[in-house]
């Protein structure tokens, strides 16, 4: 029988008749209960927020752009020379084993008009009919640009310019011909309205046919840039290098190079990478509010028992064993408020995943309601490094038991 565990048991039972010790002990379980569930709020939050703006950006842009050297400061791949990258060259990078399919795309500038209002936009021109998944989910009305006088907006366009589906609007821009520029028009058809939740996306791009744009603005097997998309996320920087450092046609010409999305939005993932710091921070305030409460726990309960830990000592039980008594105890409690705390933090993180109930600014953070990943190694790791706080916050009990002499035990009162 182990002894020590059940003089705890039996503490246990006796301090639910002591109003003192029990609310220290209920005071200790909120504590550690109320700073689990910070913890796994912000971890899923945290790592929510990482993840649904990575996948924006990625959905729209590709996990790896492929374009001329002098048009790589252009965050929408504009620029007047276009690339081309011959069959053989395509055939490498699709046979690498994490790519998933590639977008060829044309942008150009462009102003879309109707008989109210006008603004200037980014026309983008891509093969649909080749990666049929693209844009899919972003799409709230109507269908992507398949015919030649289509024309897919974003809803912000279509609130500015007070546009429906089905509508058609003036479609202009410029072509260079034979060493001149010259203006070209087209009446096109509104054939969907898309919303991606990233402000600066949806205020500037416009989606058409890839073959439309190719010869209104008289290019032949060139393109703006290809949009490599993967199958995994993790692996963009590894394919990335292996694209420019072994693929043929881009590792020997100095003009064609690629480029990982964490390259062409540097400050927005650098941002990104501020949330786990923030976990990390929080998690690290929320287990010193654990330790102090764990140790203001185990010191009333080493001075309430003073007398218990003399009696005990008279019997010539040694000071680990005494301690032991005390470390079941905690360990009790701890998993009390770890129990509550799990449950309390993954039922609200369920509901806002369910319900969307916390909305946001997507303006600000490129989503429109705070998104919830469930980190389960990290949420684990939170509730490892709390248990493993017990024998740290023994300590100081520790001492006090190890300073108690048989004498001054019995004569506290």
């Amino acid at each position: 029988m182990n002894i020590e565990k059940f003089i705890s048991k039996r503490l246990d039972k006796k301090n639910s008749k002591k109003k003192y010790s029990k609310s220290i002990s209920d005071l200790c379980v909120i504590a550690i209960a109320s700073s689990l569930t910070i913890i796994i709020i912000s971890i899923c939050t945290g790592m929510g927020l990482e993840e649904s703006i990575k996948k924006n950006f990625i959905d729209l842009n590709g996990n790896i752009i492929i374009e001329n050297y002098s048009n790589s400061n252009s965050a929408h791949n504009i620029g007047e020379k276009g690339i081309y990258l011959n069959d053989s060259t395509l055939s490498k990078i699709k046979n690498i084993p994490e790519v998933k399919f590639i977008n060829k795309v044309i942008s150009t500038f462009s102003v879309i008009s109707n008989n109210r209002d006008f603004m200037g936009v980014i026309l983008n021109g891509i093969d649909y009919e080749n990666n049929k998944d693209f844009l899919n989910k972003k799409i709230i009305k109507g269908k992507k640009p398949i015919n030649k006088f289509d024309i897919l907006i974003s809803k912000s366009q279509s609130s500015k310019l007070n546009l429906n589906l089905n509508d058609t609007i003036l479609l202009s821009f410029i072509r260079k011909s034979q060493n001149k520029y010259e203006d070209t028009h087209s009446q096109m058809k509104i054939c969907g309205i898309y919303e991606s939740e990233i402000e600066n996306f949806d205020k500037n791009i416009c989606f058409v046919n890839l073959n439309y744009i190719e010869k209104k603005i008289g290019w032949k097997n060139q393109f703006s840039s290809y949009k490599i998309f993967l199958k995994n996320n993790k692996k963009t920087l590894q394919v990335n290098n292996y694209i420019n450092n072994n693929i043929s046609g881009i590792s020997n010409n100095y003009m064609t190079k690629s480029y990982s999305i964490y390259d062409k939005h540097t400050n927005i993932f650098d941002w990104i990478s501020l949330f786990k710091k923030n976990i990390i921070l929080i998690t690290i305030i929320m287990l010193i509010v654990c330790l102090i409460n764990i140790t203001k726990f185990l010191l009333v309960m080493v001075i309430e028992r003073i007398n218990m830990i003399g009696v005990l000592k008279s019997f010539g039980t040694n000071d680990f064993k005494i301690l032991k008594i005390f470390y079941y105890r905690a360990t009790n409690i701890v998993l009390k408020g770890i129990l509550y705390g799990n449950f309390i933090g993954f039922f609200i993180c369920v509901i806002q995943k369910k319900f969307k109930i916390i909305k946001l600014d997507s303006s600000s953070y490129f989503v429109n309601e705070i998104p919830i990943f469930f980190d389960f190694n990290s949420i684990f790791l939170a509730n490892f490094l709390i248990l493993a706080l017990i024998p740290i916050a023994i300590m100081i009990p520790y001492f006090k038991i190890s300073k108690l002499t048989l004498s001054n035990s019995l004569k506290i009162k």
